[in-house]
């Protein structure tokens, strides 16, 4: 069973190393904690208080954590501690590391949500952080009307869903089902005030326990989540589910 994650107070880094436990329980935390102060100390010291966005993203790309192609996602991408000392990873645990950093440097800086590539705010610019390059949001592929919204600067919480969310899709390709239920229940277990998100993941959670043949829970599952919402197609949906899991039991039993 995987631990519960402490949200509470918590910025970006310090729940992507929460995640880091989850994919490799051996993290050596302490030994990063160091790294990363060392890192950032460095980049500061060719920082003048005066200095922009920019000048901070030239610095950082002389780290060598600039990179030009996205790589297929793997399991240990989401463990931020390897990223780091590989220099390479998927847009949110490479973004994750320049928040911070950008933050320690005086910059204000957030996650931005965006659909099928994570980006950053700093200072209000958006930056994309694998390429560490300004950009306009003007010319950004819109994937629907309702874009804009899309540019907005996210919690922490959002930042540590979508983590998980990678998670849960990694194992699910592997179909190692009980380990993406598992990743459910945390994503329930911080999703308390969404009545939403908490639908659909009891919705998700009930497809995978009917992939793994145990119906009288998926069933349950279903149930739950239509009860959460007052979505007439999504509560139909949900029914639907439930009416062929009887019927499957039966042939079953």
């Amino acid at each position: 069973m995987m631990e519960l994650i402490e949200i509470e107070g918590k910025t970006e880094l310090e729940l992507a190393l929460q995640v880091s436990l989850l994919v490799n329980e051996e993290t050596d935390q302490e030994a990063f904690a160091k790294d990363f102060n060392q890192f950032v100390e460095a980049i500061r010291q060719e920082m003048e208080v005066t200095d922009k966005v920019d000048r901070f993203l030239a610095e950082y790309r002389q780290t060598g954590f600039m990179q030009e192609k996205q790589v297929e996602m793997q399991l240990w991408h989401s463990d931020i501690v390897r990223v780091f000392e590989a220099k390479e990873g998927i847009p949110i645990t490479l973004g994750i590391l320049l928040i911070e950093t950008a933050k320690r440097c005086g910059f204000e800086a957030r996650g931005v949500n965006y659909p099928g590539h994570f980006l950053v705010k700093i200072d209000g610019q958006l930056v994309d952080p694998m390429g560490l390059v300004l950009l306009d949001s003007k010319k950004l592929e819109k994937p629907d009307k309702e874009s804009e919204g899309l540019l907005v600067p996210v919690s922490p919480l959002i930042v540590l869903l979508r983590m998980l969310n990678n998670l849960r899709a990694l194992y699910g390709r592997e179909e190692q089902w009980n380990k993406s239920i598992e990743i459910i229940d945390l994503q329930l277990q911080v999703s308390t005030e969404n009545d939403r998100l908490k639908a659909s993941l009891l919705f998700d959670k009930g497809e995978l326990w009917s992939k793994m043949g145990v119906y009288g829970i998926a069933r349950e599952c279903f149930l739950a989540a239509a009860e959460m919402t007052d979505n007439l197609d999504f509560i139909d949906q949900c029914q639907e589910r439930v009416i062929e899991l009887s019927k499957l039991e039966q042939v079953v039993h």
